[in-house]
């Protein structure tokens, strides 16, 4: 029995992947229902999403591991004892820490710290697959599904996802953290590094990158079902209408909407987990009992403040592909492929 972890990145039609292909495939096991990756009973945690030191410095995260894959294995053997595949797809998976900050996507969502940090070495799930990936799963090979997006529009959509734990969102906003992402040379969003590290660790046979930008293209879901279950592949899966979702904001000029404020998030985007930990906890069950009450109001206050859009502009975009240029063109050799027309430089 394999085990194919769908890792994301987010922004990337990963719902559409979920409901459009992996639920389809008979034999394959995709658990129901989400899961909190700070559970410490989930794959997310005990990669490392709150331990921020390498893998091999902690035992305990592996014996998570290890429990979390029992358990998933007696759910699918319960479900079908004759399975071929078990099928996890949690975007979690992708959580990249920055030198021990609490910023585990490219773009700080901080309103007090803006300023990336450079991530370094592999990321943490290349590294955990490196060292235990037989230990986790002795029962059959381990195998990644890896989405990406052109940089540009995935830093676009991310930071619109985003903007609602922003205190001011805007434009200029927008551009900043961008910059500041391009300053730092973070390797996050270099995708050719993922993919060798990926293929570094599993091997290419168990390695499945898939762009984006071909997501309503009957070529994206016969490479995709051809790799979860070979003989279970659906033609028609690529008209599933939750791909219009995935392309909304790909003509130029078209503005993202910047979504309303939360507050708790904002509270949890801006209060490191690692700081007076028992306050802030207290605070987030406080604001939990009362939102219905502050909610309204802050809105109004926060109004003023906010941006309701923002462009990817030209310049922005060609600014990005020049960063990436050359990690773009490594990965085009990687996947035998001429990403040019689909906007990666």
């Amino acid at each position: 029995m394999d085990l194919i972890l769908h890792i994301g990145l987010p922004k990337t039609g990963t719902t559409t992947i979920q409901r459009a292909l992996l639920d389809e495939h008979s034999g394959s096991f995709v658990p129901r229902g989400k899961r909190n990756p700070d559970d410490p009973d989930t794959l997310a945690h005990a990669v490392g999403e709150k331990d921020t030191g390498p893998p091999e410095r902690s035992t305990e995260r592996l014996h998570r591991a290890q429990r979390w894959a029992h358990e998933i294995r007696d759910q699918a053997q319960r479900h079908d004892p004759a399975l071929r595949t078990v099928v996890i797809s949690q975007e979690a998976l992708c959580d990249w820490r920055a030198r021990g900050r609490p910023h585990r996507l490219p773009i700080s969502m901080s309103d007090w710290s803006k300023r990336s940090l450079r991530r370094e070495g592999n990321p943490p799930i290349v590294d955990f697959l490196k060292l235990w990936k037989d230990e986790i799963w002795p029962w059959g090979r381990v195998r990644v599904i890896f989405t990406v997006r052109n940089q540009p529009e995935w830093l676009a959509s991310l930071y619109a996802q985003l903007s609602d734990r922003i205190v001011r969102p805007s434009q200029k906003d927008f551009e900043r953290r961008v910059y500041s992402l391009i300053d730092t040379d973070d390797p996050y969003i270099q995708w050719s590094h993922w993919h060798a590290g990926l293929v570094e660790a599993l091997g290419s046979d168990n390695v499945c990158t898939l762009l984006t930008e071909e997501i309503d293209s009957p070529h994206f879901w016969k490479k995709l079902g051809t790799f979860v279950d070979p003989g279970t592949t659906n033609p028609d899966l690529h008209k599933n209408p939750d791909i219009e979702e995935n392309k909304r904001n790909e003509s130029p000029g078209v503005a993202w909407r910047i979504r309303p404020p939360h507050i708790r998030r904002m509270v949890m985007n801006n209060w490191p987990d690692n700081r007076f930990n028992g306050l802030r906890l207290s605070t987030l069950r406080f604001m939990d009992k009362t939102e219905s009450l502050y909610k309204p109001v802050t809105r109004l206050l926060f109004f003023p403040v906010r941006g309701r859009n923002f462009l990817l502009t030209d310049r922005v975009r060609q600014d990005i592909l020049r960063h990436v240029r050359l990690s773009n063109q490594r990965l085009a050799e990687q996947l035998g492929r001429d990403l040019e027309s689909l906007g990666y430089y």
